[in-house]
């Protein structure tokens, strides 16, 4: 992959192992698979998603990592980044002892019970994410539906899921699911990425070459053509566009009072909470609002690695693999994240706040309400590798990211000044 002069510092390869799985038309089989790879990667606590964080083999796992249901053929890849060439029969060994350990060992009903309550969580969300919700739901079963396979029963997944709650009962499950999906399933390669420096002058020189080669071909009408329509092009790019086309929003469709959201103070945990009712389709959204206190730059420098570490460590007795798998138990997620308001009455008069939130099943409502005052009251910062450990793979993120958001991140520099 290409890399630039600057960045080449260091062990910058990729090592990855990747297999080729069934297909997606079966929808147990499509489950299954979803439900193994949250085995393995839900979370640190996972045995692969741990090996692979812990490792000195690379600086973090991959962003490859996980299963892939795009194609007609599942495809499940792990492996990490930041590493050299001459490690992959290392990488090869860490993760097949990892899969060797899930089918010796297996793992825990009640955490199978709770990974597939996050399947289910995940299916019942109606969630946003950019897309309009019935959009969503087109793009999830269309897979399915471009390789023939009956998109409506990928849809409808309760039937399945209540075969796999029966399914996990027995410890056998998981075991034979990792050795005849990953273990003993040989359409398996391991790939060995490494970063070029030339890489990207050479793809521009053979662009070069390409365009050159069939500006030969052409007659001096198809050149004139070009000439022509780039003109063309031009020309139209830089006339003003007539604002008065657009719709507009005027105060009349404004309507002249808001509605205010009922709520009511009910106890959750033995702890008072405000509760807005909302259709959610059987899930629960929780958040624990504070004001934050006038910080210093130091302070304000460390908020953003205070709220990226802060849900990923140790709460209380528990260790930060503890607090992973009691996380996963009680619900779809655990997010700390801190924002900026300005008063109401004066834009210029802005407050700071730290927000904890999380979602869940209903049936988990307490639970996700111990959780979140535990996390907020008894998180754990004694843990200095668990810190460079996230850290690192927050770098690890950030400049993987710079590519893709260039534009971005110009934008944001400009506006800084």
């Amino acid at each position: 992959f290409p890399i630039s002069e600057e960045e080449a510092q260091g062990d910058k390869t990729h090592l990855v192992m990747a297999w080729v799985l069934g297909n997606i038309r079966d929808p147990l089989e499509l489950m299954s698979t979803h439900l193994l790879s949250a085995v393995l990667f839900e979370n640190s606590a996972s045995p692969l998603q741990l090996a692979l964080e812990t490792t000195d083999i690379g600086t973090a796992p991959s962003p490859l990592c996980g299963m892939d249901d795009s194609g007609l053929e599942m495809v499940f890849v792990c492996g990490v980044e930041g590493s050299s060439e001459d490690k992959l029969e290392q990488l090869e060994a860490l993760v097949l002892n990892a899969l060797q350990g899930v089918a010796d060992n297996g793992v825990d009903t009640a955490r199978m019970t709770a990974l597939l309550d996050q399947l289910e969580l995940q299916q019942r969300e109606v969630g946003g994410g950019g897309y309009p919700y019935g959009l969503q739901i087109m793009l999830s079963c269309l897979p399915t539906a471009i390789h023939r396979g009956d998109a409506a029963a990928a849809l409808n997944i309760d039937p399945i899921l209540t075969q796999l709650r029966e399914s996990i009962q027995d410890p056998n499950f998981i075991k034979s699911l990792v050795k005849r999906l990953l273990i003993d399933n040989q359409h398996r390669v391991s790939l060995v990425m490494t970063p070029d420096t030339k890489l990207s002058q050479q793809r521009i020189e053979e662009e070069k070459q390409k365009l050159a080669a069939i500006k030969a071909t052409l007659t001096e009408d198809e050149k004139q053509n070009i000439i022509t329509t780039a003109a063309a092009l031009k020309e139209r790019q830089t006339v003003d566009d007539d604002p008065e086309i657009l719709p507009k929003v005027d105060l009349s469709d404004i309507p002249p009072v808001t509605d205010t959201p009922t709520f009511a103070e009910q106890k959750i945990a033995n702890r008072t909470a405000t509760f807005y009712p909302q259709g959610t389709n059987g899930l629960s959204y929780q958040q624990v609002i504070t004001q934050l206190p006038t910080l210093n730059e130091q302070q304000s420098a460390l908020l953003g690695i205070h709220n990226r570490v802060l849900t990923d460590l140790g709460v209380g007795s528990k260790d930060y693999l503890a607090t992973q798998n009691w996380q996963t138990q009680v619900c779809g997620g655990i997010n700390a994240q801190s924002s900026i308001r300005s008063n109401l009455n004066n834009e210029q008069n802005v407050s700071g706040y730290f927000t904890l939130s999380a979602k869940g099943l209903n049936i988990h409502n307490d639970a996700i309400s111990d959780l979140l005052y535990q996390t907020y009251q008894h998180a754990r910062f004694d843990e200095p590798q668990r810190i460079r450990e996230l850290i690192a793979q927050s770098r690890a993120r950030a400049e993987q990211s710079v590519t893709g958001n260039g534009h971005s991140l110009a934008m944001a520099l400009a506006s800084q000044g």
